[in-house]
């Protein structure tokens, strides 16, 4: 028994749609309230805690869903009300959290993957001689591949800007630093342009992949890929 109207059940599925999601990754299903008298009807992400409780009194609503803009439970609290919009807003925001959830990459997720890679095989026994004029070559190379990889991925004109400024900074520390730090300085960068321009962690591995292959021979091939 479902106890929103159909036309409101409606404009959630048309909210889905517009939103770019998929409505087979959703589930309809019911409950009973806890802490007052009343029933609700709950839309779930497949798959995941993600929900969205319409809470449905006698002549009102309130509401409480997972994931928030910047919390991970949001609740209407005391909040009662009567239009129907408002809940629908309320439903509308829940969806583009969820939208911008999934499309952020897990960099913890990555970690096992990267742990035993480039970024820690035995960096503590490099010399932290200079980078060569041709090793600095490489260098450019390196990142000019990665550059190439994250472009070719789609990315706007304003975040080019953004990829570039941080990729350059990446070229210029390399004749200020030695190996052994740069290297560091290298992981830290390469982390940054994946959060920073959101990307997924199919692309997180591969632009590992493109730098690890790039540098390994700046480090005598002791530089690890990842698995």
């Amino acid at each position: 028994m479902a106890f929103l109207l159909k036309s409101q059940r409606n404009d959630i599925f048309n909210s889905i749609r517009i939103c770019g999601l998929n409505h087979k990754d959703f589930d309809w299903s019911e409950g009973d309230f806890t802490d007052a008298d009343g029933q609700f009807d709950v839309l779930t992400y497949k798959d995941s805690d993600y929900y969205f409780q319409f809470k449905i009194y006698d002549k009102s609503f309130s509401w409480s869903y997972s994931p928030g803009t910047s919390l991970l439970d949001v609740s209407g609290g005391g909040t009662i009300i009567e239009d129907w919009n408002d809940m629908h807003e309320a439903a509308e925001i829940w969806m583009e959290s969820i939208k911008k959830d999934i499309n952020e990459p897990d960099l913890w997720a990555n970690l096992p993957e990267t742990s035993d890679s480039l970024w820690q095989s035995t960096v503590s026994e490099y010399e932290n001689s200079r980078f060569t004029n041709d090793e600095h070559t490489i260098i450019v190379q390196g990142v000019q591949k990665i550059r190439e990889f994250v472009i070719e991925f789609g990315i706007a004109n304003n975040e080019i800007k953004l990829l570039d400024n941080k990729l350059d900074y990446l070229v210029e520390s390399s004749k200020k630093l030695g190996r052994k730090y740069w290297i560091l300085v290298a992981w830290g960068t390469l982390l940054s342009v994946i959060t920073s321009l959101a990307l997924d962690s199919n692309s997180a591995k591969t632009i590992f992949e493109i730098a690890g292959k790039a540098f390994n021979d700046l480090y005598q091939g002791m530089l690890l890929l990842p698995q």
